[in-house]
């Protein structure tokens, strides 16, 4: 039910679970095998032959396969009449956005992760695009001092203050590693550097 959800096929509309109009057409599109009843109740009764001795589990599946592969080699021909709704990922163009639930409250996300890592605020059920993106900082090759493991990624902050920009440098594995310098004449400014 979730996927459903996820993917708007079907919402909630108070205590009830109703189809979209995605999920309609989505539903009218399909052959009949696969919406009519019967076949349900044709492949549990197949269920019980199989389970009874009447028929083989192999012939049921050679069976199922075969019919399965027919319908697809005819959407293939056709295609399939559905508009698809949604927010495309100004990113990567090819995916649309997913509303995900994280630590800190709804978020969207492209669907093509991880091989896109777009991520946008949630603002009124909605992806806001014109928030400002978080950085990720630009790698340096100077190695952290304190963890000794990492290294340290250039970022740019904002004084509460004065509100104007600076340079500070963090180790990229942070949380594990807190260290942090601010920048001096164009690289980190490392106490125990500074005089070497």
């Amino acid at each position: 039910m979730l996927k459903l959800k996820e993917r708007g096929f079907i919402e909630e509309k108070g205590k009830n679970l109703v189809s979209t109009k995605l999920g309609q057409d989505f539903h009218d599109t399909l052959p009949h095998m696969a919406t009519a009843p019967d076949m349900t109740a044709l492949w549990h009764q197949q269920q019980k032959d199989i389970e009874a001795g009447n028929i083989k589990l192999k012939a049921f599946l050679q069976g199922l396969v075969s019919t399965v592969t027919k319908e697809v080699e005819e959407v293939r021909a056709r295609g399939l009449d559905i508009e698809v709704k949604g927010h495309h990922c100004p990113t990567c163009k090819k995916h649309l956005l997913r509303k995900t639930k994280g630590k800190s409250g709804y978020f969207w996300g492209c669907r093509g992760y991880p091989d896109c890592k777009a991520t946008f605020p949630n603002k009124g059920s909605k992806p806001d695009f014109n928030s400002k993106p978080k950085s990720t900082g630009q790698a340096t090759d100077h190695a952290c001092p304190e963890c000794e493991k990492g290294k340290l990624v250039k970022r740019t902050g904002k004084s509460k203050k004065t509100k104007k920009s600076f340079n500070w440098y963090g180790c990229d594995q942070f949380p594990t590693c807190k260290a942090r310098f601010f920048e001096k004449d164009g690289k980190p400014e490392i106490p125990d550097q500074e005089d070497a």
